[in-house]
């Protein structure tokens, strides 16, 4: 996979920050306003692991973007997508993502908004799509319960659509 640049991915990061869905976001709660996101090379080691993108719980929260595990502006903002879902459910709902149903829960709405917020010609595409991203995502903590997690959360996460309404579809 090419690597990005910092420079590319903080322009991306820039130009997120006026997009429709990620304004409603950024603008909900003290703490996504403030949030601070990095564009760096990751680590293959530790929590770092192979993610596209992760987030560090600190004051102000920050996400930071793996650029040598990103192609480009489109995956910049599909990463950002989901990593601020991820934001708005520990930060506003108090989401606890280091409980295997609480992380399952924020995957789910994260990979809905992100991976899979396209066009599918069946919904049952679309479940999916989401169920997988969900379940692989979790089991980066989880490896040995995510599919039961993410099985016993996936319906009501799936319709809980916060902060957005039917308008930002």
């Amino acid at each position: 996979m090419p690597e990005c640049s910092v420079s590319v991915c903080e322009e991306a990061v820039k130009a997120l920050r006026s997009a429709t869905k990620l304004a409603k976001l950024m603008g909900v709660g003290s703490a996504l306003s403030k949030m601070k996101i990095t564009c760096r090379p990751c680590s293959t080691q530790g929590p770092e692991g192979g993610a596209r993108a992760f987030l560090v719980d600190s004051d102000p929260l920050e996400i930071v973007l793996c650029i040598n595990r990103l192609a480009g502006k489109a995956e910049i903002d599909e990463v950002v997508v989901h990593e601020l879902i991820h934001v708005y459910d520990h930060s506003t709902r108090r989401c606890d993502l280091t409980s295997c149903e609480g992380l399952a829960y924020s995957e789910v709405r994260a990979a809905r908004e992100a991976e899979c917020n396209r066009f599918f010609p069946f919904e049952w595409l679309k479940s999916e799509c989401v169920k997988h991203n969900a379940t692989r995502a979790t089991k980066n903590l989880f490896p040995r319960d995510a599919a039961k997690c993410v099985d016993d959360v996936f319906l009501r996460a799936l319709e809980d659509h916060a902060p957005f309404d039917a308008s930002d579809k």
